[in-house]
């Protein structure tokens, strides 16, 4: 039980598991050994240890090969005795009934653990995905920024804060469907540009890029993240997006950083908007 506890891969849990099973019909045979008549204990005891621990095991094989060593173990001394009974017959068929309906359990089980592991993927998945983009939502968006952070003294980051232009516009002239097709196209031009930095949705028109490297590098990021959004046309209108960047330094906290992110996005748009702009904290916006 204790392998089975500490293991990390499914070799030292199959072996744990075989372990547990055989020293379990160990312990059995030994107290049975000393009752008035052991071979009248092998088939209840077997069958109860078989079927009994056929849940535990993750398949088939590694149940079937604990099985086995079960029964040699239960029945070592008595099988002798067992094959030259009378009913032989029917021992033979109530120790593979055994087997085959701790095998049947094992299966299920194992049917149900799957499936239980992919609904728990699913709900990872909702968990921190953006339903609609599909990137990530802003709570795994907001981790990743909060881990940034904490590291931001062993080397530079930035915060991008990309909002689409016009979007009211665009869901009153043509509706929210639309709006949200512009949505996912900008979305997944975001992503392709900010490969493999950190992207997400944090609401409505807004997303954010968590961008690790110089500030050279991040300001040519939003340019291009700028340059890529005008060339989409989704239904019939021009998409643009404005972009604040702001350094994650050390001393500056999260929301901090997101106010000064902020700040330069507006400023973006009110020089007339498809552009970015990067915010110092010691110093005024400067167009990037």
């Amino acid at each position: 039980m204790g392998v089975t506890y500490a293991s990390r891969g499914s070799v030292t849990d199959a072996v744990g598991r075989f372990a547990c099973a055989a020293f379990t019909a160990l312990a059995f045979h030994t107290n049975v050994t000393g009752t008035q008549t052991p071979a009248f204990w092998v088939l209840p005891m077997g069958v109860a240890i078989n079927v009994g621990m056929a849940p535990v095991f993750s398949g088939y094989c590694n149940y079937l090969a604990s099985a086995l060593a079960v029964w040699l173990i239960i029945s070592y001394g008595e099988a002798s005795f067992l094959m030259h009974a009378q009913d032989v017959n029917w021992i033979v068929l109530f120790v593979l009934s055994g087997v085959a309906l701790g095998l049947l359990l094992n299966l299920l089980f194992v049917q149900e653990r799957k499936k239980t592991f992919l609904v728990q993927q699913q709900l990872a998945r909702l968990a921190f995905r953006d339903a609609l983009t599909g990137i990530h939502n802003r709570r795994s968006f907001m981790l990743s920024i909060d881990e940034c952070s904490a590291r931001s003294v062993s080397g530079e980051s930035f915060l991008l804060l990309i909002d689409v232009d016009d979007f009211k516009k665009i869901n009153d002239a043509s509706g929210h469907g639309v709006g949200d097709q512009v949505l996912m196209a900008v979305a997944h031009t975001i992503e392709r540009c900010a490969s493999p930095h950190v992207c997400g949705r944090l609401g409505g028109e807004e997303f954010g890029v968590i961008f690790e490297g110089d500030q050279q590098h991040a300001c040519a990021l939003a340019r291009r993240i700028c340059s890529s959004v005008a060339t989409l046309r989704t239904s019939g209108h021009a998409v643009t997006v404005s972009i604040g960047v702001s350094k994650i330094a050390e001393g500056i906290n999260v929301p901090e950083t997101f106010r000064l992110a902020d700040s330069g996005l507006y400023d973006a748009k009110r020089q007339g908007k498809n552009r970015c702009v990067l915010v110092d904290p010691t110093k005024s916006a400067l167009v990037a």
